[in-house]
C-alpha cells in the first residue's frame, strides 16, 4: 500500500476549515505555538484532535504574499461569516481552529465597541461573565472576549469555559500535557499554515501507527512554498515502513523525506500559483 501525501497539510486545513470589564493577561500572539498553548486538552478529548492554525497577518504583511492573501480571504470567507462576530481578515493575524468541536480562536487587532455593538446586532446577547471575560451567547454558540487581541468562540460552551480556564491558568493547555506535541511543535517553523493531529483515529486513516503529526508551510520566495511534516511513530517499525512506501503527491517537488528512530520528517516545495489557481 502506497501512502500519498497528496498535499496533505494543504489538505488538512481546508478539510478542517470546511467548517465592559476586559482583562489583559494575555499578551500578543506572536507564533502557532502561542495558540497551542491556549487549547485545552479536554477540546481534543471531545473531538477529532486535529488542530489548524493559519497565519493571516504574514500573508498580509508580505507583499510577495498578497496573491495568497486574497486567495485565502475567499477560501475561508463563509466560515468567518458563520461566526457571525462581524471581525475581517484585515483584523485577524491568527485563526485557530480545533476540529470537531468547532472550537475557533482568534487573535488580532479587534474594536470592542464595534465587536458589542455587532454581536448584539447579530442576535448575541451577554450573560454573566466567566474569570472576568465576556461572556456572550448566539444560538448555539458562545462567545469569549478575552481583550481587544483574544476572543475565543465555540459550538460548544464547555471547549470556551475550559480554553477560558487555560487563559487564566486553571487548566493545562495540551502544549503543556502532550510532550509529543510539544516537541514537534517546537521543532516546525512559524508558517503561513500549521497543523496538528494527535487523536489515533484521525492519524490511523492518513499515518498508520502515527502518534502524531505537525505540519508547517512557509515562504521560501516570491514563487515558492515550502513544506516541513513531522510525525512521530510509536515504533521504529512503523516508521520505517512509511517511509519505504511513501508516494508525494505530483505537484510537489525537490521532495526530501528522512527518518530517525521513531520520527519522520518529509520536506517538500509547491508553487504558490499552484495552490492558488489549482494543481
Amino acid at each position: 500500500m502506497k501512502y500519498k501525501s497528496i498535499s496533505v497539510f494543504l489538505v488538512f486545513v481546508l478539510i478542517i476549515m470546511s467548517l465592559g470589564c476586559i482583562n489583559d493577561a494575555v499578551g500578543d500572539i506572536d507564533n502557532a505555538k502561542d495558540i497551542l498553548k491556549l487549547i485545552p486538552e479536554s477540546c481534543t478529548e471531545r473531538s477529532e484532535g486535529a488542530i489548524a492554525i493559519i497565519n493571516f497577518k504574514i500573508m498580509r504583511d508580505d507583499g510577495e504574499l498578497k496573491d495568497l492573501f486574497e486567495y485565502y480571504k475567499k477560501v475561508f470567507l463563509e466560515d468567518l461569516k458563520r461566526t457571525k462576530l462581524g471581525i475581517t481578515f484585515e483584523n485577524i493575524d491568527y485563526m485557530c481552529v480545533e476540529m470537531g468541536s468547532n472550537l475557533t480562536i482568534f487573535s488580532g487587532d479587534f474594536y470592542l465597541e464595534d465587536l458589542r455593538n455587532g454581536l448584539e446586532s447579530r442576535g448575541y446577547y451577554r450573560t454573566e461573565d466567566y474569570l472576568e471575560v465576556e461572556i456572550w451567547k448566539g444560538e448555539d454558540i458562545s462567545v469569549g472576549i478575552v481583550s481587544n487581541k483574544l476572543i475565543v468562540w465555540g459550538s460548544s460552551d464547555a471547549d470556551v469555559m475550559d480554553t477560558i480556564e487555560v487563559i487564566k491558568g486553571y487548566r493545562i493547555s495540551i502544549y503543556e500535557s502532550n510532550g509529543s506535541l510539544r516537541k514537534i511543535a517546537n521543532e516546525l517553523p512559524n508558517g503561513i499554515f500549521m497543523g496538528f493531529m494527535v487523536s489515533a483515529k484521525v492519524l490511523e486513516n492518513m499515518f498508520p501507527g502515527a502518534r502524531t503529526f505537525g505540519g508547517s508551510m512557509v515562504k521560501k520566495d516570491k514563487e515558492i512554498l515550502e513544506r516541513k511534516n513531522l510525525i512521530e511513530y510509536y515504533s521504529e517499525e512503523d516508521a520505517k515502513i512509511f517511509v519505504e512506501d511513501f508516494e508525494e503527491s505530483e505537484e510537489a517537488f525537490d521532495v526530501k523525506i528522512n527518518r530517525k528512530g521513531k520520527f519522520v520528517e518529509i520536506r517538500a516545495k509547491f508553487y504558490i500559483e499552484d495552490i492558488i489557481y489549482g494543481f
